[in-house]
């Protein structure tokens, strides 16, 4: 069954077609294909932005910082497409959303369909200009919504994959433990909380130091390749890490304790503030929800990474405002523009001292000769630019001076590139923290888990001096939803 989601792109047009056409992602974009537009993502966004321009009369790219006030175009239509892990293969789901992608949107319309094989399940990324030849505008609402996924699901059933009409809880509890979690016991949710418990202490430093204490905790521990095999002490029940749920594998426990500082306890929470501690209270329900109780909307630990990455990037930038987070973010694109400027300004000395040192050997030949034949004075039309040249060729050495020079400015663009790879992996990191945080606002449930937090807060201990208030217009305003 495919499921699709959609995210608006209001600043970051040029980060979500570069992503959505990354090789990396998509075996060298073996799975993409553009509708009136190329899958290249230099040329991908320079026709995005021709027809978004023509017919927005706004710029394609607008600095993050908007005008106080002012509502954010949305640049970019993103919708993802997703299949169950095993049910279809990367050829046919890239089938199956060019088929989806047409029938939604028409074929007068840019648009690019890219296939993700890179994670557990295939999903493809459908990036969409607002605006399509004739100037008619995508409106992206329930309405479309709904009539995009209806026309997913049927294409679905038509290629043989599973699609369920009406999606219902699935209890993976046995019948014995929704008895115990009723009486108020569940030995399996014991046990995660103390795993969670453990993971903080300070003396918990790698899995093996998890593994002694819950030895120590009474619990009968032994360590394989890949799991741990774990006996409670009260009723000697045996089970795997890895079927506790999300969180409780090798890979998250060893990122779990790695990154520890941003396991969001009660505590922990006390100590943050501002825009710090929205972003700890949304990862505190998020955690609540994958750690401590079963999950109806299946929240992965991607998601729980993704926030811990946010919760990071706040704390360490000190953001104060969601102005703020976007002078950080422009701040990032602008020293990648200014270092692409940088790294063209070297190739084009580099393109000009190359010329004069081929060249400067005829100079030199025919600078102090009688030149009478034809084939000289052609040879000197081309290097007589010399004489007006800020370079002086008087003999071999300053040729010999040119070559090293040159060197040297080959060996710099070297450098500033490495440079400005790093600048964009930071640039792409910015925008990609920027994302989460105004997919986390723009969720319907956002202040109901903010608040349940808010209230888990209040019943251990009113916040001391302090009273975070983040309303719902508020949140709205900042993020121009």
């Amino acid at each position: 069954m495919p499921i699709v989601k959609y995210i608006p792109v209001h600043s970051t047009p040029k980060y979500a077609i570069e992503y959505a056409l990354d090789k990396n992602k998509n075996a060298d974009l073996k799975y993409a294909y553009g509708n009136l537009c190329s899958t290249d993502p230099m040329d991908a966004y320079c026709e995005f932005k021709n027809t978004f321009e023509r017919y927005a009369h706004e710029r394609f790219y607008k600095k993050l910082c908007a005008i106080e006030g002012e509502k954010e175009t949305v640049r970019l239509h993103h919708y993802v497409q997703s299949f169950v892990q095993g049910e279809t293969t990367p050829e046919e789901a890239h089938k199956i959303g060019m088929e989806w992608a047409k029938k939604v949107f028409g074929a007068n319309r840019r648009f690019i369909v890219s296939t993700h094989i890179d994670k557990g399940h295939i999903h493809n990324h459908v990036i969409v200009n607002p605006y399509d030849s004739d100037g008619q505008r995508w409106y992206a609402n329930k309405t479309t919504l709904n009539n995009a996924r209806k026309i997913s699901d049927k294409l679905a059933s038509e290629h043989g994959l599973s699609v369920i009409d009406h999606p219902k809880y699935k209890n993976r509890m046995s019948y014995y433990e929704w008895i115990e979690k009723q009486q108020g016991y569940s030995w399996k949710a014991e046990l995660k909380n103390k795993i969670d418990e453990l993971i903080v202490q300070d003396d918990v430093k790698s899995l093996d130091d998890l593994i002694n204490q819950l030895d120590k905790s009474g619990y009968t521990v032994k360590k394989y390749k890949t799991s741990i095999l774990i006996q409670e002490p009260k009723y000697k029940r045996i089970i795997r890490n890895y079927n506790l749920g999300d969180g409780y594998n090798f890979k998250d426990l060893v990122n779990r304790i790695a990154h520890k500082e941003n396991e969001v306890s009660i505590v922990a929470l006390k100590k943050l503030n501002g825009y710090a501690l929205e972003a700890g209270m949304y990862l505190r329900s998020l955690q609540i929800r994958i750690y401590h109780t079963h999950n109806p909307q299946k929240i992965g630990y991607r998601e729980i990474s993704k926030n811990i990455e946010l919760l990071d990037f706040i704390k360490r930038n000190d953001v104060k405002s969601a102005d703020h987070m976007r002078d950080i973010i422009d701040a990032a694109d602008e020293q990648y523009q200014q270092q692409q400027q940088r790294i063209q300004d070297i190739k084009k000395r580099i393109r000009e001292m190359s010329k004069i040192i081929r060249d400067a050997p005829i100079y030199l030949r025919l600078a102090d000769k009688m030149i009478d034949t034809t084939e000289e004075k052609a040879q000197w039309a081309k290097v007589k630019y010399l004489n007006k040249s800020d370079v002086t060729i008087s003999d071999e050495s300053d040729i010999l001076f040119l070559q090293d020079k040159l060197s040297a400015l080959n060996e710099d663009l070297k450098n500033q590139q490495k440079e400005l790879a790093s600048l964009k992996e930071k640039r792409a990191y910015a925008g990609k923290i920027y994302m989460t945080y105004q997919s986390n606002c723009a969720r319907n449930d956002y202040q109901i888990m903010l608040e349940k937090v808010r209230e888990e807060l209040a019943d251990k201990e009113k916040l001391n001096e302090y009273e975070y208030e983040y309303t719902e217009e508020k949140r709205r305003e900042d993020w121009h939803i």
